[in-house]
Formats: structure tokens, C-alpha cells, sequence
């Protein structure tokens, strides 16, 4: 989600593409017809060159490749300031989202302790996380913030930055 990929989708009838963001049309469900299966992605070199990413995924046990969140962050920075900051969260909704409110909330802010808190807060307004037999609605917010401000830090280092 936070590369923008196009997503080729194939049937008897030929192909289509569609992106990424807005595929996943509801809790375990995407936007297939019947006769269609998903035969590749594709990436515009811009949605990545010159950028750093991170990802993390938390599960509970290593036994079992259920998440019980993850996060994905992508950014390009420049003078020290968040040019653009993309952030994607798995199990976080009922669908994998893109968090809008706190990718607006880095826009052209600094690279500092105090930005990463303030985009853990705006965070909250773009997920909605459930209890389930895997975590409590609670826990799972702690790992929001938690891997939201981890990740982006680390996505900051591998664009050439750093939190001050």
C-alpha cells in the first residue's frame, strides 16, 4: 500500500489494473469478480527511488503467521523535514488501510521526538482496532503507537535521516 502498487488482475475475458489502495473492499473481501486472479504487481520506480521504508509485523508467536498488527512506513525527506510520509496498517480495521490523518499530520513538519508523537496521535483517528481471542482492542492500540513512531524511524534512517 504505502508503494502505490498497481495491481494486474487476469480472467478468461483478458487483464485489468487497479490499485492497490481501495482493493480490499471489506473484511476478507476484494474487488474480484469470480473468474478473475491476481497475476502481478507492478511499481512505479518514483513511488520508491530515493525514499526509505520499513515494515514490522508483531505476531505472538512465531509458531503461528497471524499478525496481530503491522505496519508499514515509507518517506521522503529532504532539509530535515518529512516531504511526504505514507503509513500502512494490517489488522488495525477491517480492512489493511492507509492512515491519512497522520501521513497529513508529517507534511512538511521536522524530523523530531515531538513530530513521531504527534503522528502516533493522528494515527488513532484512521484505525479501529477489535478485541479478538488474539488481543485486546487495548493491547493493540499500545502496538500502534509503539510500531508507529519505531517504524517511521526506521524508514527515516534508510532515507538518509534522522530523529532529533
Amino acid at each position: 500500500m504505502i508503494y502505490d502498487a498497481t495491481l494486474e488482475i487476469s480472467s478468461p475475458e483478458g487483464s485489468r489494473y487497479t490499485s492497490i489502495n481501495g482493493f480490499h473492499t471489506g473484511p476478507g473481501k476484494v474487488a474480484f469478480a469470480a473468474n478473475e486472479i491476481l497475476t502481478a504487481f507492478h511499481f512505479k520506480a518514483e513511488n520508491y527511488h530515493n525514499k526509505g521504508a520499513a515494515s514490522f509485523k508483531y505476531a505472538m508467536r512465531d509458531a503461528m503467521d497471524i499478525a496481530t498488527i503491522g505496519c508499514s512506513a515509507l518517506c521522503d525527506i529532504k532539509q530535515g523535514k518529512f516531504q511526504q510520509l505514507k503509513l500502512a496498517f494490517g489488522v488495525a480495521a477491517p480492512t489493511p488501510i492507509r492512515c491519512l490523518h497522520a501521513e497529513e499530520a508529517a507534511r512538511s513538519k521536522t524530523l523530531t521526538r515531538q513530530t513521531l508523537f504527534t503522528i502516533g496521535q493522528a494515527v488513532t483517528h484512521d484505525v479501529s482496532p477489535r478485541t479478538s481471542w488474539r488481543a485486546k482492542k487495548e493491547f493493540r492500540l499500545h502496538l500502534i503507537h509503539t510500531l508507529t513512531e519505531r517504524v517511521i524511524n526506521l524508514a527515516v534512517i534508510r532515507a538518509g535521516g534522522k530523529i532529533i
